[in-house]
């Protein structure tokens, strides 16, 4: 189970000041699976979290500053908050906080909720991770269908991966397929001509809507000749002829050393 669905939309800062920070979002969570809420958190769904790289001066600092974010009176699957409201600075004496301006620069909000089975999950702003990983196979003869290995990963679920390849002449799409086995998607590109170069990109989408293309160099590859069988033939021969030629060498000139 993979936790309820979180998305954060309309996310603003109210007041900032060097004692406090207020930012409002609308909150939108729902599980197909369960309930939202866990029965330890009682009045709350989950977490909101304020993460910045600066805030290494704070002690404890890679935690940041954390709220609840409150439940519904019933068990519910799905639930909407808008314009909840962050705001933290002061203590639970209502004493007031330092909160330096960098503390909020680059600064992170994230949300973080769990079903009645204690699954948790967080809103998803970030785009997933591609990698090339293989080519199978490595040479690609005339004839060859090849097929691209590609790592994908996120903190969400995958909604698409899609292999993009130019053949010279214009771009194709190929969907993607996910392996159970090694956990990798692949995708087929179907034979061409000897000469032919391929150029590959892949994009890949969360369920969220976040989507990134393999940032590295186009991923390419050359279609060489086959090699013909006759050809093959004959290079076989000539390796042989050549192995014979040197044993037979090898054991006239062990004769000539015994009859010396």
């Amino acid at each position: 189970m993979r936790g309820p669905s979180v998305r954060v939309e309309n996310c603003r800062i109210l007041r900032f000041n060097e004692t406090h920070v207020a930012i409002t979002f609308d909150l939108y969570a729902s599980d197909e699976e369960s309930y939202l809420g866990d029965v330890y958190l009682r009045t709350h769904f989950g977490l909101v979290g304020l993460l910045s790289p600066n805030m290494q001066e704070r002690e404890f600092g890679w935690i940041g500053f954390t709220v609840g974010a409150p439940s519904s009176e019933y068990p519910t699957k799905s639930y909407t908050i808008y314009n909840f409201t962050f705001v933290y600075g002061w203590t639970a004496e209502m004493e007031p906080v330092p909160l330096p301006k960098k503390w909020v620069e680059n600064a992170t909000l994230t949300v973080y909720m769990t079903d009645t089975w204690g699954n948790w999950n967080k809103n998803d702003t970030a785009a997933p991770y591609i990698k090339i990983v293989s080519r199978a196979p490595e040479t690609v003869y005339e004839g060859d269908s090849v097929t691209l290995y590609v790592l994908v990963s996120d903190w969400s679920e995958i909604s698409n991966v899609t292999l993009r390849y130019f053949d010279g002449a214009a771009w194709h799409s190929v969907n993607a397929t996910f392996d159970e086995t090694t956990h990798l998607y692949y995708a087929v590109i179907p034979p061409y001509t000897a000469g032919t170069t391929i150029k590959c990109s892949v994009y890949a989408e969360d369920a969220y809507g976040n989507g990134a293309s393999y940032s590295d160099e186009y991923y390419t590859y050359t279609v060489i000749p086959e090699c013909p069988l006759s050809i093959v033939i004959i290079i076989l021969l000539t390796l042989a002829t050549a192995s014979i030629i040197l044993i037979k060498k090898k054991i006239y000139g062990a004769i000539d050393l015994n009859q010396q």
